[in-house]
């Protein structure tokens, strides 16, 4: 899939949503293998998943990921002209622990779309995505759907865009 200013398009879908895709497709792919720190969080009304990096530096496979990640978010930034300030990144910095990844929980009507596979699954049997718990590893399946917008001349200094980046799938390791 080729990345760039081109071939990523964004269509406003409502007052302050805008649909993300590239080259007319969803842009979706697998993240390597994540940590769990937290488990399943609720912020703003939305169910929230943090996914950690492990030992980044050494592993090309997060490198890679996390760098997709920049490079959506440097090129919505040059589309909307955008400067640091007004752009909030899904990855969030941390100086003790490892950086992470905030995603959100894909839900319907009242119903989660997002599905959780167990590769232990005698252990898991019958066991919901609100049951995974937290400290675990996971591998799972993104979708960067859109970006929110409130951007407004009124409030300069509450002036925010961000990506709106979704876990489609979940595979949660054997512990």
């Amino acid at each position: 899939m080729q990345l760039d200013k081109t071939t990523v398009e964004l269509k406003l879908i409502s007052d302050n949503i805008y649909k993300l895709t590239c080259s007319g497709k969803e842009l979706k792919f697998w993240s390597p293998k994540m940590y769990i720190p937290f488990g399943i969080e609720t912020e703003y009304g939305k169910k929230i998943l943090k996914l950690g990096f492990i030992d980044k530096e050494n592993n090309k496979e997060q490198l890679y990921f996390e760098s997709i990640i920049k490079k959506v978010e440097k090129i919505i930034k040059e589309k909307l002209e955008l400067d640091e300030i007004e752009f909030k990144s899904v990855i969030k910095i941390r100086e003790k622990f490892g950086n992470l990844i905030e995603t959100r929980i894909k839900m319907g009507r009242n119903c989660t779309l997002t599905t959780v596979e167990y590769q232990d699954k005698d252990a898991n049997y019958l066991k919901t995505l609100y049951e995974m718990g937290s400290g675990i590893y996971v591998k799972v399946l993104i979708e960067i759907n859109g970006i929110w917008n409130y951007k407004s001349p009124d409030k300069i200094e509450a002036n925010k865009v961000g990506l709106i980046v979704y876990v489609n799938k979940i595979y949660v390791y054997a512990r």
